[in-house]
């Protein structure tokens, strides 16, 4: 491991180890690894959503590699190494870990806890599994990732919001201005109307 990548205890607590991970929801099939990546770098301070990483890396709706994740997580500023351990040795990964799962799919594991381990799908969102569900999904494949010295949190290129959604297509912000307003004063002539009938 690169001493740009190293950290120590004082880091850990500027970061808040134990912070709980907030679901990305993928998309589409293909995306599982991407939003991975985004909750993990979320965990370390940046605040990105799906669109956000979509628009970092537009490559995701073909699926991606643990090449292709290695690099996303380069430009979010996190280092990470992709690693094979048995279900026995997962106990010493650093996480929050991403991990290869059904053969073809990628959440993160969050904590292991009293033989339960507690994952982040980003198909399903948090889910508990006991050894006995987990194991005989768990290939094996891990990926750590942690920030890189002088780790800059990313604060994300675009949002999720309906308005940022379909503001960027022209002429559809103005129209959705309209439409409220023309809402608003149709609000306001119910409410006035029964007062002219009262007259």
């Amino acid at each position: 491991m690169s001493s740009e990548a190293a950290w120590d205890q004082a880091d850990l607590l500027k970061f808040g180890w134990r912070r709980p991970i907030r679901a990305i929801v993928q998309g589409q099939n293909s995306e599982c690894g991407l939003a991975c990546v985004g909750m993990i770098a979320n965990y370390y301070g940046s605040r990105l959503d799906l669109v956000d990483l979509r628009k970092i890396n537009s490559n995701s709706a073909r699926g991606m590699s643990l090449a292709a994740l290695t690099d996303l997580a380069g430009e979010l500023g996190l280092h990470s190494r992709a690693i094979r351990v048995e279900l026995d040795e997962i106990v010493n990964v650093r996480l929050p870990a991403i991990i290869h799962f059904d053969a073809n799919h990628f959440v993160v594991l969050e904590r292991v806890r009293s033989g339960k381990y507690y994952i982040v799908d980003p198909q399903i969102g948090t889910v508990r599994m006991t050894r006995k569900y987990f194991s005989p999904r768990f290939t094996g494949i891990v990926m750590e990732l942690m920030p890189v010295k002088n780790f800059k949190p990313f604060k994300g290129v675009g949002g999720s919001s309906l308005l940022s959604i379909f503001g960027s297509v022209k002429g559809v912000r103005s129209s959705l201005t309209w439409l409220f307003l023309l809402a608003l004063a149709l609000e306001v002539t119910v409410l006035v109307s029964p007062l002219f009938l009262q007259s």
